[in-house]
């Protein structure tokens, strides 16, 4: 038996020209499919203030104050580059309608999710809000540093390349001295996790300059071996081509009817028992539409072609 869901991620004048709005809405949805479960995703969540406000990634990060601890301390706030709450939200709603369903398989019962990119977002951003409700402190930008462990960076290595590292603890610590070979960070001044915080600027310092003279990729598998975390700043290109993700078959070719054969990215777990694979391309606009509202929904043909008639559903974009 197939699982009855509707999915809902517009701006709200495509929710109420079919209707997806809780207020009442989902009562109707149930009587015609019950144990129907509803999942509305939207920028800021179905109530409140901000219901009726457009968003997208690039404004939700700002919002939920992602935005301003990205960048330099005397630098602007910046933002991620990659639409990061969109996945984030994404991610957070399947795992919402896993429980609704582990609910339903209980209960019988379906119910009505309201997800709010807002808040998805800002579950990743707790740090700092912990830090404000425990201390009364407002972190600031600190470009690739870490509020408590130092060092912790990204330096720039010979050939334009770049490599990231930190010390998160004595041992590590120990071991990095032991690959930088720098007599300078035998100093008091460094000696504890408080001292090297305090003096930040001269052991980045130290450590920049070394950084200059290493190839990157080399700098990366001594300071690992050594213990110390450590690794080189991989470009898209040459995330694709690592040979750790090849092993994994993380990256996969797709065969999509319009964009054609491309890689990309696939299922970032592994079952021991059933397989997590991709199995088909992303769908053509509109392609499930009628399956979705016929099969599931119990829309008939001639209520379907309302529907198109009325820019509600169909394959074409809305005119």
């Amino acid at each position: 038996q197939q699982n009855a869901q509707a999915e809902a991620g517009f701006f709200d004048t495509a929710q109420e020209r079919i209707y997806l709005r809780p207020d009442g809405a989902y009562a109707d949805l149930d009587a015609l499919r019950p144990g129907i479960i509803q999942a509305s995703l939207s920028a800021y969540g179905a109530s409140g203030p901000y219901r009726d406000i457009p968003g997208i990634g690039g404004t939700i990060e700002p919002m939920s104050g992602m935005s301003s601890l990205l960048g330099y301390e005397d630098g602007n706030p910046l933002n991620s580059g990659n639409m990061y709450p969109d996945p984030v939200a994404g991610v957070y709603m399947t795992t919402a309608i896993v429980a609704a369903l582990r609910h339903r398989a209980t209960t019988g019962e379906g119910q009505y999710i309201d997800l709010g990119m807002m808040e998805a977002n800002a579950t990743f951003v707790g740090d700092a809000f912990a830090e404000f409700t425990a201390n009364g402190r407002v972190r600031p930008r600190m470009g690739n540093r870490h509020p408590r462990v130092a060092p912790h960076g990204i330096y720039e290595a010979a050939g334009g390349q770049w490599l990231a590292l930190s010390a998160d603890d004595e041992s590590q610590w120990t071991a990095l001295k032991g690959v930088l070979a720098i007599p300078a960070l035998d100093a008091t001044t460094f000696a504890t996790m408080a001292e090297r915080k305090a003096h930040e600027d001269e052991l980045d310092a130290h450590i920049a300059d070394w950084a200059r003279g290493q190839d990157a990729t080399l700098a990366e598998q001594l300071l690992q071996q050594a213990g110390v975390p450590a690794a080189r700043v991989r470009l898209p290109d040459e995330v694709l081509a690592d040979a750790q993700l090849r092993a994994r078959e993380f990256v996969v070719s797709v065969t999509h009817p319009e964009a054609g054969t491309h890689e990309m990215v696939g299922v970032p777990w592994r079952f021991s028992r059933t397989p997590a694979q991709v199995t088909r391309p992303s769908p053509m606009l509109g392609q499930h539409s009628q399956e979705v509202l016929g099969d599931l929904l119990g829309v008939t043909s001639d209520e379907y072609e309302s529907l198109v008639e009325r820019n509600v559903s169909g394959d074409e974009p809305p005119q």
